[in-house]
């Protein structure tokens, strides 16, 4: 029978809790640049300055003035002369930043160059910018807003502060409360601690034993993942996940037979039933990760798997804060328990670096501790992958493949929803796909998930199908459980190493899991995440291993400059932008020069992924124009390396930043030349499919109309995240 734990409550009260930067384009050529940096202005120059960067004598001269706009940051121009296509050593000329009043952009004092009232200017490096704009937009001053403190005392210093509901969070030296709007600087004020963080709202990513007979399962199996995955074979070998513990961080599971005598249930708010699950989505999850029919019809990835159901799910909503203090629980107990994998079908948010995530700082942990961290890529398309923990480069991130409706895998492709591209921190995302449209599985009757789910995605009592990369995750999760119950001795950066070793390729996308080829591997296994830097949850301006040494890489890049040694100075560039973070203007004019330094070197995949990078700081500055411009800069460089596919996929990104900013005309130029590009690639489908949206697709009402896939309030809804509108999108999801 199943068991239940009831981990040490977190005290909760109820309160009430609660513009983007214009980059001008004027011109841009593959030539030399001189940039200057916003945070280094010279005193001797204070109405502004021209600076010549990286002595570049042999090129017509470009320079960028730096003057202050009024009190709102700073205005930067550009002079350059017309005739810059003819140079052969050509490099990146970035469009211009002009900072304005409505910018205040949020991140990095770069971008808080006009501090809100409520919070002390020089404070502004020590608190997360999602925290100054909530505490900014609170109507009253005791209105409630939900923080993570770092710091050696961080506990008592919130109580210290007035904050209700806080919990220490020992896994990332921290502690979470409810702080009141106006008391955000009493807490930055007490020594005791040294960062605020925002504690952001979590929605979920879905809704988008016996060795058991192989050949009564295939004539009895509903689903058809566990045959595509190759769970079946690894049955059939008497490998189910015996022995092996899959914990599971959603919204509880319920006790049905599917899980008998292999369920612990565990809870961390006493007035929460320790072995039920309200909303059901936990409990489908659960099904998948490692259910099992006594009539051999729905069987999960690893039926023999035990299950801990960690409920972190609170009056439909569920924050940072939570998920951290479950995996708190998994460290601490996972080896007395055989916990060896934690499944995590959800992410925040609010988009973050995985550097200066606190959420990440957690996962990071507990895979140190030894234990693999499974996470489900997100429901939101193209380019869309900088929610912690997806972000994180150290977990396993699943995305969604779509089977066709067939256990052939020679049709299968990347769902249309799966969320993929690369993040902010340049990690390519997911690192995986799993089957996610079309997955039935369990789930209660009178559960938010089955009251909204559409009649015809019952298809029969207690089971549900269901489309999302959710249902994702669960799959890898129990195929980890398969692999250790066969190989125990393998670390987490094994698991990872292996999984992807042995995945079967998918057209234009990641990798897709291969369970029968991960089991018979019979060489060497290597290992992941080699040379990654571990989050911190910090800034740059915090993290003492940072940031002082991102200025001496700039520096040491322009000494490689004056020598003409591209190479050296593109690497020097791109430690620089690493270092700096999420001081994101500095972070993008750093991974910028790495590209043009690359360009230079001929390196045109390098001088790519540096735009790439470029592109995702400047999106999360609050500045598609920078971004679009990036991405047609990445664009150019595969374009030159004759990467067609590279060359088109950055394109469709530069043309969905031109249309956030309102550039009709520039994304239809860039859907043009995307579609020219998988011309040449050849794509035929895929040229069509960017033609088609070169004279129509990009005005406003038509792109963001209530009805689309990525209308802001389904996406964005912060006070109720997991609320039907926002992520049971009847067309995603019960497709």
């Amino acid at each position: 029978m199943s068991g239940s734990i009831s981990a040490r409550p977190a005290a909760r009260s109820r309160s009430n809790v609660s513009g983007s930067a214009a980059i001008t384009r004027r011109f841009y050529s593959f030539e030399p640049l001189t940039l200057v940096r916003a945070t280094q202005r010279p005193p001797e120059s204070p109405t502004g300055t021209v600076v010549p960067i990286r002595g570049m004598s042999k090129y017509p001269a470009r320079v960028i003035s730096l003057s202050p706009s009024r009190g709102h940051g700073v205005a930067m121009k550009t002079f350059f002369d017309s005739n810059l296509a003819r140079s052969s050593r050509a490099r990146f000329l970035i469009a211009l930043v002009t900072a304005t009043a409505a910018t205040a952009a949020v991140a990095s004092q770069a971008a808080l160059a006009t501090p809100p009232a409520r919070i002390a200017p020089s404070s502004m490096d020590r608190v997360d910018p999602r925290v100054v704009k909530d505490s900014t937009e609170a109507q009253h001053g005791d209105t409630r807003v939900r923080v993570i403190a770092y710091g050696n005392d961080a506990e008592a210093a919130l109580r210290r502060s007035g904050a209700t509901g806080v919990k220490k969070l020992d896994l990332i030296a921290g502690a979470s409360g409810l702080v009141r709007a106006d008391a955000v600087n009493a807490v930055l004020d007490d020594s005791g601690v040294s960062y605020i963080a925002s504690d952001a709202p979590v929605q979920l990513n879905g809704a988008s034993t016996p060795a058991l007979s192989p050949v009564a399962l295939e004539s009895e199996l509903q689903n058809l993942y566990p045959e595509v995955d190759g769970a079946t074979d690894a049955w059939s070998s008497g490998i189910d996940g015996t022995g092996v513990g899959i914990a599971l961080i959603d919204s509880g599971v319920a006790d049905l037979p599917d899980f008998k005598g292999r369920l612990t249930n565990v809870t961390f708010d006493t007035t929460i039933p320790k072995d039920g699950d309200a909303y059901g989505h936990g409990t489908f999850v659960a099904g998948v990760a490692g259910g099992r029919t006594s009539d051999a019809r729905y069987i999960g990835v690893a039926p023999g798997a035990r299950l801990f159901a960690l409920d972190v799910e609170r009056d439909g909503t569920v924050h940072t804060s939570d998920i951290i203090t479950a995996l708190t629980w998994v460290a601490n107990n996972h080896t007395n328990l055989g916990i060896h994998v934690v499944n995590l079908s959800l992410s925040e948010s609010t988009p973050s670096s995985y550097r200066t995530s606190a959420l990440d700082v957690a996962v990071e942990a507990v895979w140190r501790a030894g234990v693999v961290v499974v996470v489900s890529a997100g429901n939101l398309g193209a380019n869309q992958v900088n929610f912690a923990p997806a972000n994180d480069p150290f977990v396993i991130t699943v995305g969604s493949s779509d089977t066709n409706s067939t256990s052939s895998t020679t049709d299968d492709v990347q769902a249309s929803w799966s969320s993929y591209g690369t993040t902010a921190d340049g990690f390519s995302k997911p690192d995986m796909l799993a089957p996610g449209r079309g997955i039935i599985s369990a789930v209660t009757a009178g559960t938010t998930l089955d009251r909204i789910a559409p009649a015809e995605n019952h298809v029969e009592p207690g089971y549900l199908r269901m489309n999302g990369t959710s249902t994702s995750a669960p799959q890898v999760a129990g195929a980890v459980a398969l692999l250790l119950a066969q190989r125990p001795g393998l670390t987490p950066d094994n698991v990872k190493w292996l999984l992807r070793k042995t995945a079967r390729p998918v057209a234009g996308a990641a990798p897709a899991l291969a369970i029968t080829a991960a089991l018979a591997f019979s060489g060497d296994v290597g290992t992941a995440n080699d040379g990654l830097f571990a989050s911190s949850g910090l800034p740059a301006t915090l993290d003492p291993a940072r940031a002082p040494s991102a200025a001496t890489w700039g520096h040491t890049a322009a000494e490689y400059e004056s020598i003409k040694a591209w190479a050296k100075a593109g690497d020097a560039w791109g430690k620089a932008g690493e270092l700096w973070g999420p001081m994101l203007f500095n972070a993008a004019i750093a991974n910028h020069n790495a590209a043009a330094d690359w360009m230079l070197a001929r390196q045109f995949d390098r001088a790519a992924d540096f735009e790439r990078l470029a592109a995702g700081n400047w999106s999360r500055l609050g500045s598609p124009e920078g971004a679009g411009i990036a991405w047609e800069l990445a664009a150019d460089a595969g374009m030159r390396k004759g990467d067609f596919a590279l060359a088109a996929t950055s394109f469709e990104s530069a043309a969905r930043a031109w249309t956030k900013a309102g550039g009709s005309d520039r994304a239809s130029a860039s859907w043009q030349r995307a579609a020219d590009a998988w011309k040449r690639k050849p794509d035929p489908s895929r040229a069509a499919l960017a033609q088609a949206n070169v004279a129509a697709t990009w005005n406003a009402a038509a792109t963001w109309n209530a009805a689309a896939t990525w209308n802001a309030a389904a996406t964005w809804n912060a006070a109720a995240t997991w609320n039907a509108a926002a992520t049971w999108n009847a067309a995603d999801i019960w497709g």
